[in-house]
């Protein structure tokens, strides 16, 4: 693996899709916004083949640069932005789904979200993971879109909410409004990914969240934070 999964979040991601996989059994699907390096997509399909059921992964990911010059504030980032902009991060993608074995159960569409979220099915997934881009205008066309695509009683989620509207002050959510475009922005307690914070906290107020990893669950028409 090129990159890891934050070792806090990895153990909320298991234990959310193994009490969904509990719930559901039969054929499981889950939809991913924003693969990268496959690293979240391998544990999807790793939970779905371990529980002995059926099931797909699949991933909507451009694979193509994405960061604007003023979110190039640390190694990381650079490394991904160069990674994208000479197509080497599909190669690794692939790679790391063929080692993980979990190839049957991937499948890849490289295209924006705002592209082929429409074109997928209404109701069809029991699972939607959202880690796209982080600016909010994106995040808020994400979560618009993928409403639709969870039946109900599924789960909608996504990463990145290190914290949310009402563990900071009014004084520091001004200053993360003006920088809701940006990547990641800094407040006294910390770091956050501003636009994602944004983009949840109008479409459903506060959720569950455990260590940046958050989620709701389609109610018929409702969704309930738990």
């Amino acid at each position: 693996m090129i990159f890891q999964l934050n070792p806090d979040r990895e153990g909320p991601m298991r234990q959310a899709i193994r009490r969904e996989l509990q719930t559901s059994p039969g054929y499981f699907s889950v939809l991913e916004i924003g693969s990268w390096s496959g690293e979240s997509a391998i544990l999807w399909a790793q939970e779905i083949r371990d529980a002995g059921q059926g099931g797909v992964v699949v991933c909507v990911d451009p694979w193509a640069p994405y960061f604007k010059p003023e979110d190039m504030v640390n190694r990381i980032v650079k490394e991904m932005d160069r990674m994208a902009r000479d197509g080497s991060i599909l190669e690794v993608f692939t790679r790391n789904i063929e080692t993980a074995g979990v190839s049957a159960y991937i499948v890849p569409i490289r295209s924006k979200s705002v592209n082929a979220l429409p074109i997928l099915q209404k109701g069809f997934f029991d699972f939607v993971y959202i880690d796209g881009s982080h600016a909010h205008k994106d995040v808020s066309v994400d979560i618009a879109l993928s409403k639709r695509l969870v039946q109900s009683g599924g789960l909608l989620c996504g990463d990145d909410l290190e914290m949310q509207r009402d563990d900071i002050s009014v004084e520091e959510f001004s200053r993360c409004m003006e920088s809701r475009d940006l990547d990641i922005t800094y407040v006294s307690t910390g770091y956050l990914h501003p636009g994602v914070m944004i983009a949840v906290d109008d479409e459903f107020g506060r959720v569950h969240c455990e260590n940046g990893f958050w989620s709701v669950r389609r109610d018929g028409d409702k969704w309930v934070s738990e």
